[in-house]
């Protein structure tokens, strides 16, 4: 009898984070198509701290939704745990490419960079390097807060880093019902 309420437990719990993911996806397109209507072409995108790559799926579909090209992405995250994770359960889909690594030192050229949620309150002057690094290897960024104060300290590493910023706004999409922790409630558009 314990056998069986642990096996209805767990999936329980695959279904809630199925369908957690799939709002995630949904409500992560939605800011896309609101904040970024009509993009340049992308064919390489950068998630810069991907951790577990929750928008990796919605970035590669979209961009790709928009162009019909093949798109790259990659994501690097310092944590070697999350990107074994992450490489395991992205390993089906093609395009997709997860490194252990410091986003510090990006030297490849890439259509987009994303900077999505990071840890800037308490790592800025890392954060900082990053943009700056990535200023003149991306066209375009896209960066999330969660909350008032990081967006603020994103905005400004950013303004420094000379990149344009073209939206820095609240994210309507943020606080869907079938999530439990939303989306980043923050958003800036910005172009080098």
């Amino acid at each position: 009898m314990v056998y069986v309420n642990v096996l209805e437990e767990a999936m329980k719990n695959n279904q809630r984070a199925f369908h957690e993911r799939h709002a995630y996806r949904e409500s992560f397109t939605k800011m896309l198509e609101q904040f970024v209507p009509k993009p340049p072409v992308v064919e390489r995108i950068v998630d810069l701290g991907c951790g577990i790559a929750r928008a990796a799926y919605s970035l590669q579909h979209y961009f790709h939704s928009k162009s019909w090209l093949d798109i790259e992405y990659v994501g690097i995250d310092r944590d070697e745990h999350k990107i074994a994770f992450t490489n395991t359960m992205y390993s089906y889909l093609k395009g997709f490419t997860f490194i252990v690594g410091n986003a510090e030192h990006v030297e490849d050229d890439f259509d987009l960079a994303t900077i999505l949620n990071p840890n800037i309150a308490e790592f800025q002057n890392g954060w900082n390097n990053v943009i700056r690094n990535i200023r003149n290897k991306s066209k375009l960024l896209i960066a999330t807060a969660l909350q008032p104060s990081e967006h603020r300290m994103l905005e400004e590493a950013i303004s420094k880093a000379g990149y344009h910023i073209q939206t820095s706004a609240e994210n309507p999409h943020a606080e869907p019902k079938e999530l439990k922790l939303g989306l980043d409630k923050y958003i800036i558009i910005a172009h080098s």
